[in-house]
């Protein structure tokens, strides 16, 4: 159970390197499945355990006798479900594995859905390949023969200062694996998270054979800590339909494998694609306006925060005495309005409202909000997102991947350029940046590639400016959240500097109209970072360059390096620093503190706006 959440019926109808992650993911597939047909439909299926049983399961060993089940209590009432995979000798040859599947839920196409939770596992015996998942479209259920698709976090164990969310196509278990956009937004890593903190996983399909996953803290549905997006291109063919499951996985290089352990609740699978994400009949938001992560959010004359308080349940009600809504720390609970929404015939009263923000927003802001959503027993969830109400007119937006080339050469006002998924060439060729060439000590400086001896990928890490050394990594697939509306527009998915380590630094010149200016970078890291923003003041066209200081970026641990955020230019001690500019001017980014490559990710630079980084008029 939701240890934030009241039961509902159980059967309701209704530290990693780029070549580590490769290794991890490549090296455990799994599970569980059978073959169904086309023609049989599938049903809505939740599960919270509470019977303290798992009928409706059928069980996955991955060697006989290696699969144990049991149901420890919640605190709050009712059950978990523990599966723990133990060590052993594999008649095939290949690792520990195991868990459990529905054979009633039969994900079809591009329109399904499934969800669970993950309240805890054991971190200490899960180190390097071990992870719990969720598993879709599996077939042919059985040791080395299972098809399907698997959507886990892999913890890492206790040393490890991170985590890696991502997605596994196999067929026959891991004699025929794959990574669906491994290195193009289909895996995401996050900070270190606890095992008993309770995470939140949904895996759910879209439109054109995309493959969507999310992390979330289970009692925080709103923004997840990491996404991920991929398209299998390559054996998408192969998973027509098949059944859910929820599995664990320990494929460590050891003598002997490693046991899996992780307990579950709250299990929710569908054939329809749906909005919400938390149990049935947890409180929680959906339909937010502005949603998380929304850019440039131009200010309505009214109403400027609106959404949808539900339980998705019609028994389960929304507390709307104690719903709160705070914007960057201030309570403004006494602005909202609540109009009741009957959803379905006969539900009790209070499961489902509209809300309404009816007071003012400023600005030129970055709004930190908080909504907290609860029945009357006070169990719900809070839920935490970020926008801006930049305008586009007074700014200077400057992408990260759009540093200088050929020796302090740059562009103003250029277009979208890059790749679109199918990886054809959008502009380019001199129309915006897309493989343009820097030139190294004058561009840029990337410490990374130099001091191991290794070469340019444009694979794995090299994928906008292909000959140059600094990592410039696109979201193939990614179309949604934080995506704006030029490269929606263009089809390409968004490019972000990545790879950083301490010492690497690139620059950027621009015309800058005269005025003041706020300047944020947006960024996205799993540990605190420091960046260096620098006036370059000699020739910006020549080696050996003098620079000014002027401020830094104080890069918080953001959750993970899919969930980006605004970071104002301070001193030091963290005072918000305001630059008189104009004319030409060149400024450099540099890491100060990235021990562990993939820290830091880089999206923009905003004068009072962007810097992958923004620059933008103060007043």
């Amino acid at each position: 159970m939701n240890s934030l959440t009241p039961k509902t019926n159980p059967e309701l109808d209704r530290s990693f390197s780029p070549a580590g992650v490769l290794k991890c993911l490549m090296a455990a597939a799994l599970i569980a499945g059978l073959g169904l047909s086309d023609s049989l439909k599938a049903q809505v299926v939740s599960d919270n355990f509470d019977d303290g049983n798992d009928a409706g399961w059928a069980p996955y060993e991955g060697a006989p006798g290696t699969r144990e089940i049991s149901f420890p209590s919640d605190p709050q009432g009712g059950f978990f479900y523990r599966i723990l995979n133990k060590s052993g000798t594999d008649a095939n040859g290949l690792f520990t594995r195991g868990g459990s599947y529905r054979a009633d839920v039969n994900h079809v196409g591009d329109d399904w859905f499934s969800a669970v939770d993950i309240v805890n596992w054991n971190d200490a015996g899960m180190v390097d390949v071990a992870f719990n998942s969720i598993a879709a479209k599996l077939a042919a259920v059985g040791p080395a023969q299972t098809t399907g698709y698997v959507f886990g976090y892999l913890s890492g164990g206790p040393n490890s200062p991170m985590g890696l969310l991502g997605i596994i196509e196999f067929q026959q278990e891991a004699q025929n694996t794959s990574t669906p956009d491994l290195y193009t937004g289909g895996a995401a890593l996050t900070g270190k998270l606890s095992p008993t903190g309770g995470i939140r996983l949904v895996f759910r399909g879209g439109a054109g054979g995309l493959l969507i996953g999310d992390l979330y803290d289970r009692t925080d549905l709103l923004e997840p800590l990491a996404h991920i997006e991929a398209r299998d291109d390559l054996q998408g063919s192969v998973h027509p339909n098949g059944f859910v499951g929820i599995v664990g996985v320990n494929a460590a290089e050891v003598e002997v494998w490693g046991e899996s352990d992780g307990t579950f609740d709250n299990f929710y699978a569908s054939d329809q694609n749906n909005n919400f994400k938390g149990f049935v009949g947890t409180p929680q938001v959906v339909n937010l306006v502005p949603a998380p992560q929304r850019l440039f959010y131009p200010i309505p004359g009214s109403n400027p925060i609106q959404f949808t308080a539900s339980t998705f349940a019609a028994t389960n009600t929304i507390a709307t005495n104690t719903l709160q809504l705070f914007l960057n720390g201030s309570d403004v609970t006494s602005q909202l309005t609540f109009t009741e929404v009957a959803t379905i015939p006969l539900t009790t009263p209070k499961t489902n409202f509209t809300v309404t923000y009816t007071g003012g927003l400023t600005s030129n802001t970055i709004y930190n909000g908080k909504i907290v959503v609860l029945n009357p027993a006070d169990r719900g969830t809070t839920n935490n997102w970020v926008f801006d109400t930049f305008g586009t007119t007074g700014t200077v937006n400057i992408e990260a991947e759009d540093y200088n080339y050929t020796s302090g050469q740059f562009q103003e006002n250029h277009p979208v350029s890059g790749l679109d998924p199918d990886g054809v060439i959008v502009n380019g060729g001199g129309l915006g940046y897309f493989d343009q060439i820097g030139t190294p000590g004058i561009d840029y400086e990337d410490l990374s590639l130099q001091a191991i001896g290794q070469g340019i990928n444009i694979v794995q890490r090299n994928q906008y400016r292909s000959m140059d050394f600094p990592g410039t990594v696109q979201g193939r697939m990614s179309r949604s959240g934080d995506v704006r509306n030029q490269y929606v527009t263009n089809n390409v998915g968004e490019y972000v500097v990545a790879y950083l380590t301490a010492g690497d630094w690139m620059n950027y010149t621009r015309t800058f109209p005269n005025n003041n200016y706020n300047v944020y970078l947006r960024a996205s890291s799993v540990k605190a970072e420091a960046v260096r923003f620098d006036e370059v003041t000699s020739y910006r066209t020549l080696s050996n360059q003098t620079t000014a200081i002027r401020g830094e970026f104080l890069v918080p641990k953001t959750g993970g390096s899919s969930r980006f955020r605004y970071v104002p230019l301070t001193d030091a001690a963290g005072n918000v620093q305001t630059l008189t500019l104009g004319g030409v001017q060149t400024f450099r980014l540099t890491d100060l503190e990235s021990s562990q490559q993939n820290a830091l990710e880089v999206s923009e630079l905003a004068l009072n706006n962007w810097f992958s980084a923004v620059f933008g008029g103060a007043s």
